[in-house]
């Protein structure tokens, strides 16, 4: 009977392990869930909203213009901070009359369209802050959608591709 009890419990041991390691894997790897702290992203996402990191997909591809992206931040490593990309490798960002303007590695140079930003944001930099940065390669630009509270690129400047740890979905919980 101490026999079986003991097979019994060996059973149930392994198997809450294996769960623990594969959440842990999951959590690492694949998905993870977290929580906006601030009004920086708004009106995209507004404090205390939840949201999906996707790991997997920067496993397979480098992140996009206009996705929002979770990474550490660069002057604080152990704090996670949501923003969203607007400026990839080896482009040129320049703040031109509440206008963000893009040269590209072609030499195109573009105005950023940002339909996602209600009508009268203006992108501008505080004093001090350079209006043009310059992308190093594996950097991105990220800025907030609530420009005029958002710390982001303009201040801390382009972060590299290390530091970023996923892609956000929005999640739509009533």
């Amino acid at each position: 009977m101490k026999n079986r009890i003991a097979h019994y419990l060996g059973h149930q041991t392994l198997l809450i392990a294996q769960i623990i390691f594969l959440l842990m894997f999951t959590q690492l790897f694949l998905i993870d869930f977290g929580r906006v702290d601030g009004t920086s992203m708004e009106p995209t996402l507004v404090d205390d909203q939840f949201f999906l990191v996707d790991r997997i997909s920067l496993l397979l591809r480098t992140p996009k213009r206009g996705e929002i992206v979770q990474f550490y931040h660069p002057l604080s490593l152990g704090t996670s901070v949501v923003k969203r990309v607007v400026g990839l490798p080896g482009e040129t960002i320049n703040i031109k009359s509440d206008k963000i303007v893009i040269t590209t590695t072609t030499g195109t140079e573009m105005i950023l369209s940002e339909p996602y930003l209600p009508p009268q944001t203006y992108t501008t930099f505080r004093e001090g802050w350079s209006a043009r940065f310059v992308i190093p390669a594996d950097s991105y630009f990220v800025l907030g959608d609530h420009r005029s509270v958002s710390v982001d690129s303009r201040e801390f400047g382009p972060v590299h591709r290390k530091y970023i740890t996923g892609l956000i979905n929005v999640l739509k919980i009533p």
